[in-house]
């Protein structure tokens, strides 16, 4: 697979297949995790070579194939590395392109439109200001500690728990989108959230979207769904509301 190093030297793992037709679609994940492991990845994937549209993601600095540690990275640094990777997808076609944002990387996504030109978003279980949210649960004498590493809870990994180092939550506070103002898109964005998300809950969604303003912002609320929105349903819903998003703002 192609890669790049990124401003801090680390090597960055991508996969780019060029558009026949249509738009680029790129997969921007979440915290911990890994292109190469994901569902939703690869059933994009598949959906995108076969409509003939171009299809990119990357594994940012710390996980998957981009090795690094965390306590070396942040979520600008993931910014970075995503304007990097959209540089390069516009050096190849000018063919539109569309963020998938899943979990983390629909905040990464949505930074990443102030300074990049995308036809849409599509977020799925979007998680955003998710690095306030852990630092806020760190014991209150740690939380400007920055040697100190918090042991998250988590049904996700496999040792029952996250290691997240202190530095990167307090590194990754800049990024934060600001709730207390509106927050301008240029572009559509689509979130796609379960109901019953206890790791994003809905109610953070619905918030950005008060404060959103947009030229079309869409909410779909899945019946029953989880953070992870990995049942067969729920990715069969996803590529069907995706296909329809896709068409509705590249046919305009």
């Amino acid at each position: 697979m192609p890669t790049f190093l990124n401003r801090r030297g680390h090597c960055i793992v991508y996969t780019c297949q060029e558009p026949v037709k249509g738009p680029w679609l790129v997969f921007v994940p979440g915290f911990r995790s890994s292109c190469r492991a994901s569902k939703k990845h690869a059933r994009l994937r598949d959906v995108a070579l076969h409509r003939g549209w171009g299809f990119a993601s990357l594994d940012h600095a710390s996980q998957g194939d981009s090795k690094a540690s965390y306590s070396e990275v942040d979520v600008g640094l993931w910014i970075e590395d995503l304007q990097r990777l959209l540089s390069t997808l516009n050096g190849i076609s000018s063919n539109p392109i569309i963020l998938v944002g899943i979990s983390l990387g629909a905040w990464i996504s949505i930074k990443t439109s102030h300074t990049t030109a995308l036809a849409g978003i599509f977020c799925i279980g979007g998680g955003i200001n998710g690095t306030e949210k852990w630092l806020a649960e760190v014991p209150p004498d740690r939380r400007a500690d920055r040697s100190f590493t918090y042991h998250r809870p988590s049904a996700y990994a496999e040792s029952g728990y996250y290691e997240i180092p202190v530095s990167f939550l307090l590194d990754s506070k800049p990024y934060c989108i600001d709730l207390t103002k509106s927050v301008s898109l240029s572009c559509p964005i689509f979130f796609f959230h379960g109901c019953k998300d206890i790791d994003a809950p809905l109610g953070s969604i619905e918030e950005l979207i008060e404060h959103m303003s947009s030229p079309l912002k869409t909410l779909d609320v899945v019946a029953g769904g989880d953070h992870r929105l990995s049942r067969p349903q729920d990715l069969d819903r996803m590529i069907q509301l995706l296909e329809s998003f896709v068409e509705n703002i590249t046919s305009e």
